[in-house]
Parts: structure tokens; sequence; C-alpha cells
């Protein structure tokens, strides 16, 4: 039962990862996967030594991708992340781990009520996370990929 949990809780971060590079690339913005698990997959494989988990330590936390904006002036790095609710205070914990390592970096949440982005060091500050903004990703294109996690999520 616990490994259908993880597999689940794993294809749902997968579709939140891939909804988030697909709504951004069609932004005209240049998508970067980042995550170790895109980056270095091989690295996963030699963990069982004490120097090797170090070293696959040093890499858990990297942000899912890299972004440059449209007209090339901002590079974003940004960790993506799937949740059935939005709880804030699990959202300011992500904020808090992700910003130890990479700040500044950005959290954005799938959520079948909507997507969510901000900067972690405004989450942390405001102990909230905004609705992603229209001007970064249009409304339109937000309800057609939105409609894909509410399918999903049935």
């Amino acid at each position: 039962m616990h490994n259908e949990f993880s597999i689940e809780n794993l294809i749902k971060g997968k579709i939140a990862e891939l909804v988030f590079e697909e709504m951004f690339s069609e932004m005209g913005c240049t998508v970067i996967p980042f995550g170790y698990e895109r980056a270095v997959p091989e690295l996963r494989r030699y963990n069982k030594s004490k120097q090797g988990r170090d070293v696959i330590n040093n890499f858990r936390d990297t942000p899912d991708f890299a972004v440059i904006s449209a007209d090339k002036q901002k590079i974003f790095l940004i960790e993506v992340k799937f949740r059935s609710k939005l709880g804030i205070k699990e959202v300011i914990k992500i904020a808090q781990r992700q910003i130890e390592r990479w700040n500044p970096s950005e959290l954005f949440i799938a959520t079948k009520e909507g997507f969510y982005l901000n900067d972690c060091g405004t989450i942390i500050k405001n102990k909230a996370i905004a609705k992603l903004d229209p001007c970064r990703v249009s409304h339109d294109l937000q309800e057609k990929y939105l409609k894909l996690i509410q399918e999903f999520e049935k």
C-alpha cells in the first residue's frame, strides 16, 4: 500500500512539473530542467556509501527548473509541487527549506483549485503564497492546464 501511495504522489508531481514546463514555455520563457532527478539521475545509484549520500544530499534540494523570462532579462529558480489541498504551514516549510540552499528561489504549487507562485522569501514573510499572476501566465493558459489537473485529480 505504501508503494502505491508513493507512486501516485510521484506521478502527480511529474504531472505538475510537466504542466509548469508547458505553461511557461507557451508564454515564451526558456524552461530548463534543473532538478536533481533530471540533471544528475546517475547519482542516485551511488547513495550507498556515506560519501555518496553526502554528495546526493547536497543535490536533493535543487529547484526543479531554471526559467529565463520571455524578454531574456531575468532568471528564476523554481521548485514545483503538486498538492491536493493548499496547506500554508507545509508551504512555509517548503519555502524555508528551499531558501536555505537556493536563495533567491520561487515555489510553484499546482492544485485542483488553481496555481500558486511566489518568491520563497515573500512566502515566509507574508505567511502566504499568491495565486499565479496572469502577467506571468495568462488566465486562458492557466485555465487550459487547470482542466488537465482537475481531470487527473477526479
